[in-house]
């Protein structure tokens, strides 16, 4: 029987690596773990600007919170033979020549806590390690933060005795959104008590970008995507929900484009949105019912004479907007 991989003796922290630039999260199986840190300093810090207000309360100082810090460092062993010794000898590789992320000693780190779970995009600004007397290799180093797409990530570490992720239901399973509008996927993992870390991921991240961690989707383009939840500790263990963007309306069209009607008569307007695909929905709205009133369909009545105007909107972008002269005659 295999043991709990995430088992912790005593007070280790487990430390995974991922070489690649921080425009994309790993995968779960691209993390290579090389080592238990004995020591560890992990601090995070954020930048305060002075936002101090001449009527500030008791003569304090008021302080905002701008830019965040992130930096890690420790100690820890590894063997000196076998894959987290040839994990170690790659990142080194990676620190000394970082040619895979551009000249830039960067990679994805992990640090798994008995209790909390920490990603985030570091910066290698120092690594040691000692030359092995015998089958042990000691190691050293210290790491910072830097911009990705994700920030830093904390997530609670998954309890070993859990039950394993067998499904999962993400809402809704269907979603329309208009280019430019965004919304926030919820997923639940199954069975009750299971390790609730999902990741995100789109089929067509042109037509709706999915934050890899949050869920939240951003609608660019129309067309269709399909949007998948993973279980970040069972990867194989997914649902998925699709997403149809529709254009973002730019303008409508209507005949007749001006009505001339006597008192009781009427004439129905025939309004669409452009582009072809586009939220159909109008408004119409007359700026004088009291001459001419027009029904949610565009059916206009003449009441009385005179001119008045029917203001056609579109309901999903109010901005869109045709205007309709309306001339009431008597019978």
């Amino acid at each position: 029987m295999a043991c709990k991989k995430l088992k912790f003796p005593g007070r280790d922290v487990v430390l995974e690596y991922y070489i690649g630039c921080g425009d994309a999260l790993p995968a779960e199986n691209d993390w290579r773990r090389f080592g238990s840190l004995r020591t560890k300093e992990f601090t995070v810090e954020w930048d305060t600007i002075e936002a101090t207000d001449s009527d500030s309360v008791g003569a304090l100082r008021e302080n905002l919170a701008s830019f965040q810090t992130l930096t890690i460092s420790g100690d820890g062993t590894v063997k000196a033979s076998g894959a987290g010794a040839q994990n170690l000898i790659d990142l080194t590789k990676h620190v000394v020549k970082p040619d895979a992320t551009g000249g830039q000693p960067v990679v994805w780190m992990r640090m798994t806590f008995p209790d909390l779970t920490f990603t985030a995009f570091m910066l290698i600004s120092n690594l040691s390690r000692s030359a092995p007397y015998d089958d042990v290799t000691t190691y050293s180093f210290e790491a910072s933060a830097t911009a990705s797409d994700f920030g830093l990530i904390v997530e609670d570490t998954p309890d070993a005795d859990a039950p394993d992720p067998t499904s999962i239901q993400v809402v809704p399973e269907t979603l329309s959104l208009t280019v430019g509008e965004g919304f926030n996927f919820e997923g639940v993992v199954l069975p009750v008590g299971a390790p609730q870390g999902l990741r995100w991921t789109s089929s067509a991240p042109t037509v709706a970008a999915v934050n890899a961690v949050t869920g939240e989707v951003s609608a660019l383009s129309a067309g269709t995507a399909t949007i998948t939840a993973a279980s970040s500790v069972a990867p194989g263990v997914t649902d998925t929900a699709t997403v149809t963007v529709v254009p973002l309306v730019q303008g409508i069209t209507v005949s007749p484009t001006s009505v001339s009607i006597a008192e009781g008569a009427t004439q129905q307007l025939t309004a669409a949105v452009s582009p072809t695909g586009a939220a159909p929905g109008l408004v119409y709205e007359s700026a004088a019912p009291a001459i001419a009133t027009v029904s949610s369909t565009g059916l206009v009545t003449g009441v009385d004479v005179g001119t008045t105007t029917v203001k056609i909107t579109s309901a999903a972008r109010p901005s869109v907007s045709v205007t309709v002269p309306v001339t009431v005659t008597a019978p």
